[in-house]
């Protein structure tokens, strides 16, 4: 499929790894969203995350969310994210953990059946 092949040449020219080394180094200036739109996109291609770009996207979403910052984490994101972790086997931080369970709860009257 064309698909396939897009991720082929992807994968070929290392587009992921650059993609990663590029996300690590601006990490900070992530919100909510775009850490979210990074993990579920990998997810999403079957692609797993570097330890270290998944590292800073641990950092960023628990720093964003523990500091009342996550005010872009609405419902759809956090499930996305979670649901992005788990396709991936990976094992988010007992810190993120903790503060997407605290986010959850805040927004659980906003969630809707597709999220």
């Amino acid at each position: 499929s064309t698909s396939r092949g897009v991720l082929d040449v992807i994968r070929r020219t290392k587009l992921l790894d650059a993609l990663g080394r590029r996300a690590v180094s601006i990490s900070g200036d992530f919100d909510f969203q775009n850490v979210v739109n990074l993990v579920w996109a990998h997810a999403k291609l079957r692609e797993p995350l570097e330890e270290g770009v998944l590292a800073a996207m641990d950092r960023q979403a628990s720093s964003l969310l523990m500091a009342g910052r996550g005010g872009g984490a609405l419902p759809q994101g956090v499930a996305n994210l979670l649901w992005a972790l788990a396709k991936m086997h990976a094992t988010p931080s007992p810190g993120l953990l903790s503060a997407l369970q605290r986010r959850a709860t805040v927004t659980v009257g906003d969630m809707k059946p597709q999220e």
